[in-house]
């Protein structure tokens, strides 16, 4: 007997022996991989499987049951770590790693001047947010100190996911709630049911179907999206219509207390193109124009809608030096519940939109641009807020395209009990960049709040690419030079907001950086070709970006463009596997014409040699029915594109034509329903 139980202990041991060293989380405790579950089921963040960012973790396989879990919390930028690493997705979440994780979720910014009621905060990487995880008592100190390392038990994720759900759930409007206020003494109401329509210039009311008397001295409050408030200083009346000239006051002098929520969506028909910069209307009814007047009179037709606004800028250097801007809003959005003037003061303001950015440079990396950093595109006007100005953010040297949308929400909240928090979400559309260059490129959307009674300041954001060229000399026989590229897609949220009688805040940060973006490209050069992520020479520059950790981009990813000017027609895929991302023909002067692209970027800067050969066409079919692309730039060595060859790319919605192009043929765009104007080179 007792022989039995020792070779079934034997055999045990042996079984687990055979096992990975790898730490499990113990029973009641929570792994990481379950945390992350519930975090994202509880704020709603999902991605489509055909949207999924690329694998950056060297333990996670896309066989995992748990694969779109960790896809759906790199999107969102949950997971803060280098690629090439390893996500450790069934050690215990941590109690450090839970309460940065779910408040960057929520924004819970502590109170200036505020400090630590734990021992043990010079241990901890977020010790802000280990600190408002004891205020909001999702966890309890341990002899005084937070213990970062400590499992996560399943009674502490229940409660913290229940605390962050009756937040969400707090910061929800009723648009349809009636708005209470009340005013100073002397005050004259102008109510709802009568019709006011304000001058261009703010100085005269016209007013129809008001009962009341007015003269000369009253003040009187108009409600728009909040009340404004104004002194007469003239009345006229015929025919029932009264005309007021009026001097705009500041409402916080006149406004005793106020509860209102809403939404108010931003007209696109009123959006006003920045100088210098052209701007298409894009209908639902598929009608395009550049004429805001002609985008009026077709919105008469209440089924038709502004589909999208695009806007175009383009900037020269003193040496003739081109950088090609674009935009496109989609939608922007205010929302608001403000409760001020009383005991519990309480708002929360929020702007949501949908915008796209991209552009295309190419130029001498050792040049100065002396262009402007900001390129201010539009000014979109916001009923209640006033204008926010959208802005393209550039600074690079080198070749560049790049191309990405976003959905994004930016604002703040603050009640008595909780105290303020920055709101900011982004969730990405597409995204690509190829680059030979120090880069930073993205879109601004800058609110101001002065419009709104009892608060003033602003918020803002701005996503978009940054990307880090890392160059060195080497002593080889066959490379003269490495270059190392790491690039990612960044966001970052600002604000400067002040609550009457309450409190100002002011910060601004990153939401997502180098290690938590949901989209990170790395790539090597060597001569100035791509060898798909691999130093051959054995150079330090590998060292310094992404690649330091073995994690290279496949040539099959949606984010990066492989090769720049001097590309090559295969790569290695996600997988390791050898990959094709150009086919191509040879014709009597040993010039290629490209026949067939297998990548998936949105943003594609066809390269000027492939493999060594100059790119002189494209041939019939090869970009067909690419859904992928919406941004495409040529090289100045192309001459002809061939029949059909960007057909049904229904998504590519901007061309960059080069001046050496002679021959379109027949069809080449055809179905390109996205391509609302193009300008075409003077030697077609």
């Amino acid at each position: 007997m007792k022989k039995r139980i020792l070779s079934s202990l034997l055999a045990i041991l042996m079984l687990v022996s055979l096992l990975p060293m790898q730490v499990f989380a113990a029973e009641g405790e929570v792994t990481r991989i379950q945390w992350l579950q519930k975090l994202t089921e509880t704020f709603d963040m999902t991605v489509e499987a055909d949207n999924y960012p690329d694998n950056y973790y060297s333990d996670v396989s896309s066989d995992d049951s748990y694969y779109r879990d960790v896809m759906v919390a790199t999107e969102f930028g949950l997971i803060d770590q280098e690629p090439g690493t390893e996500l450790k997705p069934n050690e215990p979440a941590t109690r450090e790693f839970a309460a940065h994780t779910l408040n960057f979720c929520l924004g819970y910014e502590l109170e200036e001047g505020a400090t630590y009621t734990f021992a043990d905060s010079a241990s901890l990487t977020y010790a802000n947010d280990a600190q408002i995880a004891v205020n909001r008592n999702w966890f309890a100190l341990v002899d005084g100190k937070f213990m970062p390392e400590q499992a996560v038990t399943n009674s502490e994720m229940t409660a913290m996911l229940a605390d962050a759900a009756a937040v969400l759930e707090g910061q929800e409007v009723d648009t349809g709630a009636q708005s209470e206020y009340t005013f100073a003494d002397g005050v004259k109401e102008i109510p709802e049911s009568a019709s006011v329509t304000t001058s261009e210039d703010g100085s005269s009311l016209t007013i129809v179907g008001y009962t009341g008397t007015l003269k000369a001295g009253d003040i009187v409050a108009v409600h728009e999206v909040f009340p404004v408030i104004y002194s007469v200083t003239a009345v006229t009346s015929a025919d029932g219509v009264l005309t007021l000239t009026v001097t705009k006051l500041d409402a916080d002098d006149y406004i005793i207390s106020m509860n209102t929520q809403g939404s108010v969506d931003a007209d696109l028909s009123e959006v006003e193109a920045a100088e210098d910069t052209d701007i298409t209307y894009i209908m639902s009814n598929g009608v395009e124009t550049q004429s805001a007047a002609r985008a009026q009179a077709l919105l008469r037709d209440k089924k038709v809608k502004i589909k999208d606004v695009k806007l175009d800028k383009t900037l020269y250097n003193s040496g003739g030096i081109k950088v090609k801007v674009y935009g496109k809003l989609t939608s922007m959005n205010l929302t608001y519940n403000v409760k001020l003037g009383g005991n519990a003061p309480y708002a929360m303001v929020r702007v949501d939109g949908k915008a796209s950015v991209g552009c295309s440079a190419s130029f001498d990396s050792m040049e100065s641009l002396e262009l402007p950093s900001s390129i201010t595109l539009a000014y979109v006007p916001v009923a209640g807020i006033g204008k926010i100005a959208v802005s393209a953010k550039v600074s690079l040297d080198g070749e560049v395209t790049l191309e990405y949308s976003t959905n994004f929400t930016a604002g703040f909240e603050y009640s008595k009990s909780s105290g303020f928090r920055a709101i900011k979400n982004f969730s990405t559309g597409s995204f690509s960049v190829q680059a030979q260059v120090d880069l930073k490129a993205g879109i601004e959307a800058n609110a101001g709040l002065a419009d709104i009674p009892f608060i003033t300041g602003y918020v803002y954001i701005e996503a978009g690419a940054r990307m880090k060229m890392y160059y060195s000399t080497v002593n080889s026989n066959t490379v003269k030079y490495c270059v190392d590229t790491s690039a990612y897609l960044y966001a970052k949220v600002g604000y400067y907001i002040g609550i009457k009688n309450v409190k100002t805040w002011s910060d601004s940060y990153e939401i997502w950086d180098m290690s938590n973006s949901p989209m990170k490209v790395h790539n090597h050069f060597e001569n100035g070709v791509s060898t798909g992520g691999v130093c051959t020479v054995g150079s330090d520059c590998s060292n310094k970006g992404y690649g330091r950790n073995g994690y290279t981009t496949g040539a099959n990813s949606r984010y990066y463009n492989y090769g720049g000017s001097n590309g090559s027609s295969k790569g290695t895929s996600s997988s390791g596997k050898p990959y094709t991302i150009y086919e191509y023909s040879l014709d009597d002067y040993k010039n290629a014409v490209i026949t067939k692209y297998n990548g998936n970027v949105s943003a594609l800067f066809v390269p000027k040699t492939i493999d060594g050969y100059t790119v002189v066409g494209i041939g019939s079919s090869a970009f067909e029915g690419n859904t992928n692309l919406r941004f495409l730039h040529f090289p100045d060595t192309l001459t002809s594109i061939g029949q059909y060859a960007f057909q049904n790319c229904i998504n590519l919605g901007t061309i960059d034509f080069p001046e050496s192009l002679i021959e379109i043929n027949g069809y080449a765009f055809y179905g390109c329903n996205s391509l609302t104007s193009i300008k075409l080179p003077s030697n077609l």
